[in-house]
């Protein structure tokens, strides 16, 4: 799971191994993108995207039939300053690291059930308040402070588009230890000691 470790694809890389159906649905991933991009610089930019997600996520079959077969796990489809959009697709048997995002988040599943165990640094250490199950056509919104691990439910992988409003590219953000909740700085050495298997 290469998830997070600093967007190593383009766009353009992710253009190019899509595969259209367009007789099996509407979703248009230039459109979607170019609607999260309005959606980013809006009045209400976190109203605005969740909005755009649910509406999208609402027909999953037509978002999978029209996404690309990706190689990694997470490609970077678009960046700017004001909105990244990701491709993620978790493995099962990998447990992603609680980490932050330090922007407003975005996770639309369309494929497999992602679940999201949500915490809080306390004085103790690090509080699992709750756990949130994505499944197709299903939209979780973090705010900026959220703090979160990610693993797929079940046999198969989950997959989903995750749109965060800001370039998560070159944001300083946190890992943070299972058993003490000391922030650590989010790199890949930090994230392979972290990352847990099931």
């Amino acid at each position: 799971m290469y998830l997070f470790k600093r967007g190593q694809r383009s766009y353009s890389d992710a253009h190019h191994r899509l595969r259209w159906h367009t007789s099996m649905s509407d979703f248009n991933l230039d459109e979607f993108i170019q609607a999260a991009r309005d959606a980013a610089v809006s009045d209400s930019p976190t109203k605005a995207t969740l909005a755009l997600m649910k509406k999208t996520l609402a027909e999953p079959d037509s978002v999978a039939a029209n996404m690309g077969d990706y190689q990694k796990d997470d490609v970077v489809l678009f960046e700017d300053s004001t909105v990244s959009i990701w491709y993620v697709r978790f493995q099962p048997g990998t447990v992603v690291p609680p980490h932050d995002h330090q922007i407003p988040t975005f996770i639309g599943v369309y494929s497999g059930v992602e679940e999201n165990r949500l915490y809080r640094v306390e004085s103790e250490g690090l509080n699992h308040v709750s756990t949130r199950n994505i499944g197709a056509g299903e939209v979780l919104s973090i705010g900026p402070n959220g703090i979160h691990a990610v693993q797929a439910v079940g046999e198969t992988p989950s997959e989903a588009i995750h749109v965060y409003l800001g370039k998560l590219t070159t944001i300083e953000r946190s890992l943070f230890d299972w058993e003490t909740g000391q922030a650590r700085a989010f790199t890949d050495d930090a994230y392979d000691e972290l990352v847990r298997t099931v």
